[in-house]
């Protein structure tokens, strides 16, 4: 996403900062200068989610210059300056992002409710004066402006406000929309063979021919194929909250992530490859467990995965979330990057009552570690686990 950013220009939804915002240990006149460009965007017309990028300077019909920070702003801190000044609280947020090796700034400004403006006077900024962004330049907005926020506001209490964010699902926790992981990336020695599996049958030849057991030649390379996915694969869930006070129902938020000619993965749990058997009993290949019975009885998935001309498609599927509600996604999908840095997931939001979809990203910053190891710490590490599962007595 700030990759795409960088090749803009300013408009009523984008502003590049060279320096940090004055904020810590500034005086009134100078914070006022970044309460000034919140309000400004939060008050603009526009359809999408407005963007400061800070510590980058704008280059007109090319890619910007990122030129860094040297300190970063508290989300927290900004949160409690800005609300406590307006009559009405708004949503935005900051976070620290890294690009071209160094620290730049970012604040979001989704869509809220307008107009906003100051309870009292702050530094350079009069109060009930309502400041707007247009185009790269901010003013203040005209009466008839003012009187048609108001109206376009009335015109929206029938709309959900919908907010889309990667979860915890065991825990029931939303999750920020962008998440940092780190993929550890098996890796054996060079010259690595890795053989078929063979049992010593010994003195038990006979019991062992007379038995139903069979031996899984595969098992080696399954195993590493098994710890490799488990290394690199990361577990993905959502969520969906409603901020509004009316109900959404029929939502479908609709996914694209840039597959990296192979390098980004999606797989969903009944690909990951499980853990293998040493040997098996072959009566008993056809009989589930429950928790497979429970998986093939669930008809209706909520997340749908398909690659398409190098392109992931996502489909996350809710039925009804009611007003102030947080709903989880049941599924799980396991992602993985063997690259690293930001991937974006570019997703719309769909629902019987949104007049049109909302357009927001969720971004992943990926961090690549190598885990070099052999077969047969891999065979000692399963053993290990063998036994906290299955203690002698």
């Amino acid at each position: 996403m700030i990759e795409e950013l960088l090749f803009e220009e300013e408009s009523s939804t984008l502003d590049f900062k060279q320096e940090q915002y004055p904020f810590t240990n500034a005086n009134e006149y100078q914070k006022s200068e970044l309460l000034k460009d919140i309000l400004a965007f939060t008050n603009a017309w526009r359809r999408n989610d407005a963007y400061i990028l800070i510590g980058v300077k704008e280059v007109k019909g090319g890619r910007s210059i990122v030129l860094g920070i040297d300190n970063d702003l508290d989300d927290s801190d900004l949160q409690q300056f800005v609300n406590s000044k307006i009559q009405r609280p708004i949503i935005f947020e900051y976070k620290n992002a890294q690009i071209d090796g160094v620290n730049i700034g970012l604040i979001r400004i989704p869509i809220n409710e307008r107009p906003i403006y100051l309870k009292k006077d702050y530094g350079k900024l009069k109060k009930n004066t309502v400041y707007i962004r247009r185009g790269s330049s901010t003013d203040i907005a005209t009466p008839d402006e003012i009187a048609k926020m108001g109206a376009s506001s009335h015109s929206e209490e029938n709309t959900p406000i919908l907010k889309f964010t990667f979860a915890n699902r065991d825990e029931k926790l939303s999750l920020e929309k962008n998440i940092h992981i780190v993929s550890n990336i098996l890796e054996l020695p060079a010259d690595t063979v890795i053989p078929d599996y063979e049992e010593n049958i010994g003195h038990d030849k006979f019991d062992y021919m007379t038995s139903h057991r069979t031996i899984n030649v595969n098992f080696y390379r399954e195993l590493l194929l098994h710890y490799y996915e488990k290394s690199i694969f990361h577990p993905m869930a959502f969520c969906i909250s409603n901020l509004s006070e009316i109900s959404a129902t029929d939502i479908k938020i609709e996914i694209k992530v840039n597959a990296d000619e192979g390098y980004v993965n999606f797989l969903l749990d009944d690909k990951l490859q499980k853990e293998p058997l040493a040997s098996y009993d072959y009566n008993n290949l056809h009989i589930k467990s429950m928790s497979e019975h429970m998986s093939a009885m669930q008809m209706n998935p909520d997340i749908l995965i398909k690659l398409i001309d190098n392109i992931w498609h996502i489909d996350v599927l809710f039925q009804k979330v009611q007003a102030g509600q947080t709903v989880f996604t049941q599924d799980t999908i396991y992602f993985s990057s063997k690259k690293a840095g930001e991937i974006n997931f570019n997703y719309k939001i769909f629902a019987d009552n949104l007049p049109s979809p909302v357009q927001e990203n969720l971004t992943v910053d990926v961090q690549i570690e190598k885990w070099e190891s052999t077969l047969e710490e891999i065979q000692k590490i399963r053993y290990e686990k063998l036994l906290k599962e299955y203690p002698a007595e």
